[in-house]
């Protein structure tokens, strides 16, 4: 009995009694041009379910170089012809393939198929999904894209039962946030008060009071400080003195988007430090001392990050339930940036950095590439970060 008459047997058999034939075995002990020809006999006899398909079309995918063009086109091919051929099949798990689709768009820059692949979001379903997508298209600049799948998304979120409470309003909170970014990005000259931007986003959250006034000067660089070391040496730690830090980082953010890195990226990184610091700062308290060489200690224990509590902060974004793979690269792409800017302001000394970063590099930056990647982050996004690192 030749393979192709191995196939046919077993097809009849997983038609006959379905769940019981040695159709999988066959299929995961065979080459790869074997598990092709398997998976479109299966396709044509209409025993495939989508069971059967996520499994075949999940084993295939690691048969193909996705970092190639013709190994993305390859792939694709088998989803588009799925999707043509047996559409409850494929829209039954539509929300992993099409992700594939958008990251291959994105690798191919052919970012007016994007809008098209998110339609398995866009009735409100798949949120977990989503927000990983979200936030690889945030990270790749895509603030239109993102705008008119959230708002389209958000009435079937609203009306859904299946999530749990409160992430209506989360959604709505971060709605309004990509609301602000294509806002900053699209107005010639921003303001807080601004009242058609103002009744838009207000619909969905209230604004705490005061932020936008503290937000929109300092992103757009109408407001910003000629901070130095003294800045930072009373009362460290204190309320005070975290909301000087806040200034600094987000006048820093403020720089990058000015380079050219894409706004929603730099908020995605903006969040990730922000968190990155204030934890550390939560675990160290108030400084007790006064002498000057104190507060100098003192003050590189708060602003020069710790590899391991690091390591540990970053820890807790993945699990088995999933990951923030671009949340993550964004922060530690401007880590290194920003620790030079302070340099470049006197906050903190080159050696101290260099200390850091060398220590960062070691614990976290050697391997964390293959947890970003496993979490589904992106060849564009894995370059960043080594291009980021690259001899810092």
């Amino acid at each position: 009995m030749n393979f192709e008459e191995k196939i046919d047997q077993e097809i009849e058999v997983e038609k006959e009694n379905p769940g019981q034939s040695e159709i999988w075995d066959l299929f995961e002990n065979s080459k790869t041009d074997e598990k092709l020809l398997i998976f479109s006999k299966m396709q044509e006899s209409d025993v495939l379910d989508a069971e059967y398909a996520f499994e075949f079309l999940t084993t295939l995918k690691s048969d193909f170089d996705l970092t190639t063009k013709e190994g993305r086109a390859n792939y694709a091919l088998l989803l588009n012809k799925l999707q043509d051929e047996k559409l409850d099949i494929y829209e039954h798990d539509s929300h992993y393939y099409n992700q594939d689709l958008i990251t291959f768009a994105i690798l191919d820059e052919r970012w007016d198929n994007i809008p098209g692949l998110l339609s398995p979001f866009t009735s409100g379903k798949h949120l977990d999904e989503f927000d990983t997508v979200i936030s690889q298209l945030k990270y790749h600049g895509c603030t239109k894209i993102i705008l008119e799948a959230m708002e389209t998304a958000y009435p079937g979120i609203q009306a859904s039962s299946e999530y749990i409470y409160g992430a209506d309003e989360e959604f709505a909170g971060e709605l309004s946030e990509i609301m602000l970014i294509d806002y900053l990005e699209s107005s010639d000259h921003p303001r807080p008060d601004d009242p058609t931007f103002l009744d838009k986003a207000g619909s969905l959250v209230e604004w705490k009071k005061g932020w936008l006034d503290w937000f929109i000067p300092r992103i757009t660089q109408t407001k910003s400080t000629e901070w130095t070391l003294d800045d930072f040496l009373e009362d460290i730690n204190s309320e005070e003195w975290r909301e000087k830090f806040r200034n600094l980082l987000l006048e820093f953010v403020a720089t990058e988007w000015e380079k050219g890195i894409p706004l929603s990226r730099c908020i995605l990184g903006w969040h990730q430090l922000f968190e990155i610091f204030y934890t550390q700062f939560e675990k160290l308290g108030k400084n007790k001392k006064s002498d000057q060489k104190s507060k100098k200690s003192f003050l590189a224990r708060c602003i020069i990050p710790n590899a391991k509590k690091m390591d540990e902060t970053l820890g807790g974004h993945f699990s088995i339930m999933g990951g923030k793979p671009y949340e993550i690269s964004a922060g530690l792409e401007l880590l290194p940036i920003f620790l030079g800017f302070m340099e470049a302001l006197g906050i903190i000394q080159h050696t101290q950095k260099q200390n850091a970063l060398g220590e960062i590099r070691k614990r976290i930056i050697t391997n964390i590439p293959n947890v970003l990647s496993n979490y589904g982050g992106d060849p564009i996004l894995l370059e960043n970060l080594e291009k980021a690192w690259l001899k810092k």
